[in-house]
């Protein structure tokens, strides 16, 4: 009979861990590219294993459910689960929490495929006619540096519901107040409008982890001066404006294919 040490199988985990982290980095790759264009194999490997860290603190072990928690992680952020604009995924688990792991995560992706439909369409066009308002979208005359923090949280509810109507439609009330609240701390702390007002709209869009997430390396990279490495001081809102053009129109190749995500098993 052949015995194995504790050690042995803790090493037998990690290769088959990192196998696994392999597998979902091929599959990215190949099924969501738009997504994870902007982050190389090191990122990519990093924020994986993130994902999967945390669909293991959710209880969900799985590689078919903790591949599909990885998928959404892919889609909207490593935070997601605890993100206060995905507010349907925790409430589908707690409405599925006596059901088995497989079943709680057919029940999620039920209700992801329903809100991706409501929010995107189902031919793509939104996503197309969204990155045509963020080209339109001025941050530096959408939140002018005489603004105060009464009419700056104004003026951001109007911005987040012109560049995307349709997610700030199905956003929670409570979501919605807490980023106003947010983005009114930083510009109390003395961050200028136009930074603080765009980056709470790339928040609304990517998670409220933007800046530290580890799929979107972009976001803190474009505040920082190319020359120095040090935050640009200059036009920090026009260096992040002209990165999150790029962003969008990496995703819109994936444009038709992101309204059904790739399905878990």
């Amino acid at each position: 009979m052949l015995t194995v040490s504790a050690p042995q199988m803790a090493r037998l985990q990690v290769c088959a861990s990192e196998s696994f982290v392999e597998t979902l980095v091929t599959h990215a790759r190949e099924t969501l590219p738009a997504f994870a264009a902007h982050c190389d194999d090191s990122e990519l490997k990093i924020a994986i294993r993130s994902a999967l860290e945390k669909a293991r603190q959710h209880g969900w072990t799985l590689q078919g459910s903790a591949r599909f928690y990885v998928e959404m992680a892919l889609l909207f952020g490593i935070g997601f689960a605890n993100d206060p604009f995905h507010a349907w995924f925790t409430q589908t688990c707690k409405a599925n929490a006596g059901l088995p792991e497989l079943a709680q995560a057919d029940a999620c992706y039920a209700a992801l495929s329903s809100g991706w439909r409501r929010m995107v369409g189902d031919d793509g066009q939104r996503q197309r006619r969204a990155f045509e308002r963020w080209q339109r979208f001025d941050p530096l005359k959408a939140f002018p540096a005489q603004l105060q923090v009464p009419e700056f949280m104004s003026r951001l509810q109007t911005a987040l519901a012109a560049l995307y109507p349709a997610m700030w439609d199905a956003a929670d009330a409570e979501a919605r107040t807490w980023l106003c609240a947010a983005a009114g701390s930083r510009l109390a702390e003395g961050i200028v409008p136009s930074l603080s007002g765009q980056f709470a709209c790339l928040q609304f869009f990517l998670g409220h982890a933007a800046l530290r997430d580890p799929l979107h390396p972009w976001v803190g990279v474009a505040l920082l001066d190319p020359t120095t490495g040090n935050t640009n001081k200059a036009s920090p809102a026009v260096a992040l404006h002209q990165a999150t053009l790029r962003y969008l129109q990496a995703r819109l190749p994936a444009a038709d294919n992101a309204v059904t995500p790739a399905k878990k098993g």
